[in-house]
């Protein structure tokens, strides 16, 4: 893929390439200098209709939690971590499970 070949976006955008595929696929990783939102710019590209999918490359990162759990419904699963909790009409049983928190405490893989 040449930038060239994108037209007035290649100016109106400042775009460059980052980065190609290797093999078969021509794929692109695309920087651009402009004030524009990476969304528009997906949007943009895929609009101009010289290439066949375009999407925002999001860098994600993971939230610092103390909690190992964050399903809400968590407290319900008392097979993982009974703390008496009631669920369905019974009270469990405090320590009689699993340790399954204790045990993703320990391996984060």
């Amino acid at each position: 893929m040449q930038v060239q070949s994108l037209g007035a976006l290649e100016k109106t955008l400042g775009l460059s390439i980052k980065k190609t595929s290797k093999g078969n696929a021509k794929l692109a990783l695309l920087s651009f200098t402009s004030g524009v939102k990476p969304e528009e710019v997906a949007r943009l590209l895929r609009a101009a209709g010289k290439v066949e999918y375009a999407e925002p490359n999001y860098k994600l990162y993971l939230a610092a939690t103390t909690k190992s759990v964050s399903d809400p419904y968590f407290s319900y699963l008392w097979g993982l971590k009974n703390t008496g909790q009631y669920v369905n009409g019974y009270y469990g049983t405090a320590g009689m499970d699993i340790k399954a928190e204790a045990a993703w405490e320990k391996t984060k893989d």
